[in-house]
């Protein structure tokens, strides 16, 4: 039992940790990212552009990184004593898979540029190439700092490349107005921070330096991690890629509202990052790996099932308080049926943002399930589940874009959600008991239900007092039938025990 309330301590620091960093970072990305989707300061074109890019980025990190930073992770976390006889030539590795990645994206933009008969950018491509070495070199630092359970070192990183971002990316927005100019302050974001990182790191790691041979063996053994994070990636970006082909404009309809679900999905990201290491503690101990699995699965569908239901109420109000007036084209009825209650020309957004909001639980189970199979070395499951829920991504958004457009692209990621995070549970249930039973969801559910009604009330009143009110009666209501989760009612106690 001691044992199970350590973990759980570490659990509430370690995701608080990043949490708090997080939330010091993230809403200067998210304000760089509002004025980007402002009509007034950059146009629809240029912010689907971006967006399409920086998907495309993030795709060719597969081969920059090929499962290292989850590999790097666990070695780390079960034998952290001999790092100077592996880790030196993995960083070697690490560099050459780096180039050849550039390598491909030059080529791959190069070609997407051609196709579409516009003029190849010598800017734009040096932009991209260096966003990626800064993402990657980010990825590597981030593997060694949770392997060492120094999460500080991950979150002072995100702080320091959102500052850089915000400031240069302002200046470039306002003075050039150039996509490659705000390209190219993303990516010296990114390579600001990975240094700052690979110099703290350096303190605790001696071991991070370069060393030759390059140990491609390595490969054989992070297979498993790569094959997962290159369906994870797909599953995550192919959107935007695919909806690219449509054109820029629902690129950037889309993703307005795929920035808001980003922003929500802070702290079950946080919580992936901090259970991890965790479970691969309790790897021989099931019983208290199954009460830690349980309490952090209630804690976060504690979170995101009222943001749900409260985002559903206010969606339209929302994105136009956040991106001010616009005007989208409506191109199918569904649009005018789910996103009609925006006054500000965001209807296409509003409607993306509730079909997203859908398939929150199912992405907050998928952050708990992926840690829990491999901690237990059964990454062969995990896989499956990932490349059977990347098929059904393609064939979803092959068959839903043409047909309804960025809103087909949002239904298709839901649907993809629900049906990887079913495959996973079912994977999950032949190592563990159930994750579900003696959380009392059923109650959960009923409250945000209550919640729902109250703020469809207030709204009738003001768009405010419905947020507030109905965000006041979701945790009066959880109060009352005591279903705070453990975690939440003791992570204030476990980082002042930790201070002191």
């Amino acid at each position: 039992m001691g044992q199970t309330a350590s973990s759980l301590c570490d659990l509430a620091r370690g995701t608080l940790t990043l949490t708090l960093f997080q939330f010091a970072s993230k809403p200067l990305l998210a304000l760089f990212f509002i004025l980007l989707g402002n009509r007034a300061f950059f146009s629809d074109e240029s912010y689907g552009r971006l967006e399409s890019l920086l998907a495309v980025v993030n795709l060719f990190l597969i081969p920059a990184d090929l499962g290292l930073e989850s590999y790097t992770t666990r070695r780390l976390a079960r034998d952290s004593g001999n790092t100077s006889q592996w880790l030196p030539t993995q960083v070697s590795l690490k560099i050459m898979l780096n180039l050849l990645a550039c390598l491909l994206l030059v080529f791959f933009i190069a070609g997407f540029e051609l196709y579409r008969g516009r003029e190849i950018r010598i800017l734009l491509l040096c932009g991209a190439v260096s966003l990626l070495s800064g993402l990657s070199a980010q990825s590597y630092l981030r593997g060694i700092s949770r392997g060492h359970q120094r999460m500080e070192i991950e979150g002072l990183m995100g702080v320091i490349e959102k500052m850089i971002v915000l400031i240069t990316g302002v200046l470039a927005l306002f003075t050039l107005g150039s996509l490659a100019m705000v390209l190219g302050a993303i990516a010296l974001g990114s390579i600001g921070a990975a240094f700052w990182a690979g110099v703290r790191i350096r303190k605790i790691e001696p071991s991070l330096r370069i060393a030759w041979p390059v140990p491609w063996r390595t490969l054989a053994e992070s297979f498993p991690f790569a094959l997962n994070a290159i369906c994870i990636s797909l599953f995550y970006n192919m959107d935007r890629v695919f909806l690219s082909f449509h054109n820029e404009t629902s690129v950037a309809a889309y993703s307005r509202g795929l920035r808001l679900v980003w922003a929500i999905l802070l702290f079950p990201q946080m919580m992936s990052i901090a259970i991890y290491p965790i479970f691969s503690r309790l790897r021989e101990q099931p019983e208290e790996r199954l009460k830690v699995s349980r309490t952090a699965l209630r804690s976060l569908l504690f979170l995101v099932l009222p943001i749900t239901t409260g985002g559903w109420v206010l969606a339209g109000p929302l994105l136009d308080r956040v991106y001010g007036a616009g005007d989208e084209a409506i191109f199918y009825r569904i649009e005018s049926l789910l996103g009609g209650d925006s006054l500000g020309g965001h209807t296409v957004s509003s409607a993306c943002l509730r079909i997203l909001l859908l398939g929150l639980p199912f992405t907050c189970g998928n952050f708990l399930l992926g840690p829990a199979l491999y901690a237990v070395d059964r990454e062969h499951w995990n896989l499956l589940a990932s490349a059977q829920a990347l098929l059904v991504a393609f064939i979803l958004n092959l068959a839903l874009i043409p047909l309804l457009g960025p809103a087909g692209t949002a239904l298709a990621v839901t649907l993809t959600q629900a049906a990887y995070c079913l495959q996973m549970y079912r994977y999950q249930r032949k190592v563990d008991s159930s994750w579900i039973q003696k959380n009392r969801l059923e109650h959960l559910l009923a409250c945000c239900l209550l919640q729902a009604m109250v703020m469809l009330a207030l709204l009738r009143i003001h768009w405010s007092l419905a947020f507030f009110g109905g965000g006041l009666a979701y945790l009066a209501l959880t109060k009352a039938l005591n279903l705070w989760p453990y975690s939440l009612k003791t992570s204030v106690a476990s980082i002042s025990s930790g201070i002191e």
